[in-house]
């Protein structure tokens, strides 16, 4: 049986395991492998006199002509290895940065409002039982990540390419949650793996205070629930969130957002007077306590 080993043309230098074999037998390096592939190849494999003595055609045309003579096919991760279609969308993704009108001219701040809606769509979309829709919509996000991590690879004073963006991913995932954690038989339990992954998350980033890293452009509860949350691990007192923010009303026609943004504000003005007092993030109820607006120091 005569085997033609048909490679990726984004990325023919990668061969698969199951075809180095064939490549023992008298091959044939098709005319498409140029430039590196081509003298890699030439150096394992055992060349036939032409393409019709081959025993093993190598190329990466799916439509070459010599399959005819080599029926049997092994191709790159055959079965293909879960993310290889990933790697596709990124290739489409670069042509169309590098060709398309309308893709050369966008920037982060262009696509803000794309992402903002793909991200409410599916939030519908997980609240829903359709699965096909869910399906559309996390690979909508998923272009939204794609065109801004090829618009962050066009920067020309701080360019990075997306393997950056994906070994920043891996890196923060890693530290903050150990594989050995993860392991058959583990009696990690769902608090301890989350202190865990909170007191290794706090190394990276020591936070001056309770409110960095949170986005002031959350919609308000989201934004409440988010200083809150905050907070509360902070020690705060439960008596002293402000009443607009342990209960909303809505009302037709009403100023719901605007009201609970300035319950918002009261609670961030008085994290950040404590935060003065002390030089630092409040750690106890009675840190808290002592230095809160209003309060009289002894």
């Amino acid at each position: 049986m005569t085997t033609t080993v048909l490679l990726d043309p984004q990325r023919p230098s990668l061969v698969p395991a199951a075809a180095l074999p064939h490549l023992t037998l008298p091959t044939y390096l098709a005319d498409d492998l140029v430039g590196e592939v081509r003298e890699q190849l030439a150096v394992i494999a055992t060349p036939a006199l032409n393409a019709e003595h081959a025993t093993t055609l190598v190329t990466t045309d799916p439509h070459h002509p010599g399959r005819e003579r080599h029926p049997a096919t092994i191709t790159l991760g055959d079965p293909p290895f879960p993310g290889h279609q990933v790697l596709t969308a990124i290739d489409i993704m670069d042509t169309m940065r590098a060709h398309g009108p309308w893709e050369k001219q966008q920037t982060h701040h262009s696509l803000l409002r794309y992402l903002l809606e793909e991200t409410y769509e599916l939030l519908d979309a997980a609240h829903g039982t359709d699965r096909d829709e869910l399906r559309s919509e996390l690979g909508d996000l998923l272009l939204q990540v794609l065109f801004h991590a090829r618009i962050a690879h066009d920067d020309p004073t701080d360019p990075f390419p997306i393997d950056d963006i994906a070994r920043a991913l891996t890196t923060k995932l890693l530290h903050r949650n150990p594989l050995e954690h993860l392991q058959p038989g583990s009696t990690l339990d769902v608090d301890e793996q989350d202190r865990r992954w909170q007191q290794r998350k706090a190394t990276e980033k020591p936070r001056a205070s309770l409110l960095d890293g949170i986005p002031r452009a959350l919609p308000g509860l989201a934004l409440a629930e988010k200083i809150l949350e905050r907070a509360h691990t902070a020690g705060m007192p439960a008596d002293l969130v402000p009443a607009g923010l342990r209960t909303v009303t809505l009302v037709p026609g009403g100023d719901t957002e605007i009201v609970l943004r300035r319950s918002i504000s009261t609670l961030v003005r008085a994290i950040e007077s404590i935060e003065k007092s002390l030089g630092r993030p409040p750690r106890e109820p009675d840190e808290w306590r002592a230095h809160w607006p209003g309060v009289a120091s002894c």
